[in-house]
């Protein structure tokens, strides 16, 4: 990938974010309304409820962006990725039960947020993960990758290649070594 295409590319993964943020907050409106079937206290319309979309929303962009989930994923590690998100989502949870108390919401289900929140991060994690393992098999097979040129010592730049070689997935081609003893 080029570095033209950062900006299109971390566009589409917001978009696609905030896609998967808002599907996960409808299907789990959906349950807690079938729940109150099951005897659960019924729940209040979804057109009383977008609001609340707005705001889960706007707080999921910001712990996302806060949290680096939008920073490339070539040379981090799935661990990496979960870890990122689940500070984002920790943050984004407490945000989102705290707003609704101090702004004296007292309507607003607290079995729905606990639903969005199993939902979305599993959304989120399937999603991050599923990006990361199509980039990085793009990579082990030589598209998007980045061009290094070494400067260094030969012994320690044919640890570093060697070091590289045993990374493909990171998809960094080593175009040349330059000596600086030389």
């Amino acid at each position: 990938m080029s570095v033209e295409y950062s900006g299109p590319l971390r566009r589409f993964a917001i978009a696609s974010d905030l896609v998967v943020v808002a599907g996960s907050f409808l299907l789990a409106y959906v349950l807690r309304d079938w729940m109150s079937v099951a005897g659960v206290r019924p729940i209040s319309g979804l057109e009383r409820n977008w609001w609340l979309l707005a705001l889960v929303l706007s707080i999921w962009f910001c712990c996302l962006n806060a949290f680096a989930c939008y920073r490339s994923l070539r040379y981090r590690r799935h661990a990496d990725v979960l870890a990122s998100l689940a500070k984002a989502h920790a943050v984004g949870g407490m945000l989102l039960m705290g707003v609704p108390f101090v702004a004296r919401r007292w309507e607003v289900s607290r079995l729905l947020i606990h639903l969005f929140l199993v939902i979305a991060f599993i959304g989120l994690a399937a999603k991050h993960l599923a990006v990361g393992s199509v980039l990085r098999r793009q990579r082990r097979e030589g598209f998007n990758t980045r061009r290094a040129l070494i400067v260094g010592a030969v012994d320690r730049a044919a640890r570093y290649i060697q070091f590289l070689r045993e990374h493909p997935y990171w998809g960094v081609r080593v175009i040349g070594v330059a000596d600086d003893r030389a």
